[in-house]
């Protein structure tokens, strides 16, 4: 999971800019006498799968099925409990009269999506079986839940319209489920959340995977927003009116979701990953959502410490002949050093972070403080890798230029000075 920078020797042309001294780096860029240049690294970056990544207790979830003939499969499913309102709940009082379920149904805020929302996915939904969430365990983009039973009422597609914008999606799910709750017969279940958790373990909700040729589509979720519930309506034979009581969902409800990815064979992802042919020189890739990386690592950056190293600068830029068409590319991309050799990202320590230049279709990061530490050691070298900014609410994705490409390759530009 690692690669390697190397200095190769040109100058190009002569700057008027200096440092005082090789110490002060990066300090001020005070001007004084001396010869300026630029310098060029090149870097061998290398395309690798991502790690899993901590989806739980966001407000701000993925849920759906989607085919990109670049990247394969991607399927994402929700995980979460619901919570009581008040209480000491019981929906049905009066031991004389009965009570009867008129509909359950579960409302999601969607903001947003990827993919091609037109084609209508089917819903699953289920009933969580034994396993307890926990709000205070940190769930990641592999774990999963086991199932009790389907609660989906009816098939059912999820449609947020031709002009897309901000929805609440309805989803009717099954009459036994409501009497679940409306006709429990022993009312501890209902008196706080501790015992309703213990109750009702909560719902996996996720879509049918789609065809290849359909594309389908992943979208956002707030389950944190109070149009995001599970309502349940009823009336009672005393009654006719109807009645109705929400379950929710807040930071105080476990709530996460996973991914997969599949049928990645044949695909330019699976090529640029395993090096088939020329693809894993020409190309690199990126995707969001724990799914694609670029990793890379300078190799003895300490020997150009005799320089006054004024800025650098790395440009990736996109093919898009090679990514097709139709796919967003991601808004941001940022840069992280690693904690160890070819381990996980320091979160914590941004090197760079750029938004996407639409009319010069490239990413540029002034990665100049990374290299200063890296060349006066005050940093291990251990690497670093780019990742999508955004990287737990979209699958945004982009192919990149690697340095066999004809005409998209990387840049590492280095303005630095060196005394007379």
């Amino acid at each position: 999971m690692r690669s390697y920078c190397y200095l190769l020797v040109g100058l190009f042309s002569l700057f008027f800019v200096s440092c005082k001294d090789p110490d002060d780096i990066g300090e001020g860029l005070v001007p004084t006498p001396g010869i300026n240049y630029i310098d060029t690294l090149r870097c061998d970056f290398k395309t690798v799968e991502d790690d899993s990544i901590w989806t739980s207790n966001n407000s701000g979830v993925l849920v759906g099925n989607y085919y990109d003939n670049q990247f394969g499969r991607t399927s994402t499913t929700i995980y979460t409990q619901f919570l009581l309102p008040t209480n000491e709940v019981n929906l049905s009082p009066a031991d004389s009269l009965t009570y009867s379920v008129d509909s359950l149904m579960l409302y999601l805020l969607v903001t947003n999506y990827y993919g091609k929302y037109s084609f209508k996915q089917e819903w699953e939904i289920d009933e969580l079986d034994s396993t307890k969430l926990d709000v205070n365990t940190k769930y990641y983009s592999d774990n999963s839940q086991p199932v009790l039973r389907s609660v989906l009422d009816t098939i059912q597609t999820i449609d947020i319209g031709e002009n897309f914008k901000e929805t609440v999606v309805a989803i009717r799910l099954s009459n036994a489920l409501g009497n679940k709750f409306l006709n429990n017969q022993n009312p501890a279940d209902m008196v706080d959340n501790n015992t309703f958790t213990n109750y009702f373990k909560g719902l996996r909700i996720r879509t049918k995977p789609v065809n290849k040729n359909d594309t389908g589509a992943v979208f956002t979720v707030n389950l944190e927003d109070a149009k995001t519930l599970l309502k349940l309506f009823y009336h009672s034979s005393g009654d006719t009116s109807q009645q109705n009581y929400s379950f929710i969902i807040n930071n105080n409800s476990a709530h996460y979701y996973n991914d997969t990815r599949s049928e990645p064979d044949g695909t330019l992802a699976d090529s640029v990953i395993k090096k088939v042919a020329e693809t894993a020189t020409n190309l690199m890739l990126i995707q969001a959502d724990g799914g694609l990386q670029i990793m890379g690592k300078f190799g003895a950056v300490e020997t150009l410490k005799p320089m006054a190293l004024n800025r650098a600068i790395l440009t990736v830029f996109v093919d898009e002949n090679a990514g097709g068409t139709g796919f967003d590319l991601p808004p941001q991309l940022i840069i992280y050093p690693l904690l160890s050799e070819g381990g996980k990202p320091n979160n914590n320590a941004v090197i760079s972070e750029v938004n996407y230049n639409h009319s010069e279709k490239k990413y540029e990061f002034n990665i100049t403080s990374y290299l200063q530490n890296l060349i006066f050691q005050k940093l291990p070298n251990y690497g670093f890798t780019i990742q999508v900014s955004d990287n737990k609410l979209a699958v945004h994705r982009a192919v990149l230029g690697n340095w066999e490409h004809p005409t998209k390759k990387p840049l590492i530009e280095l303005f630095y000075t060196k005394k007379e």
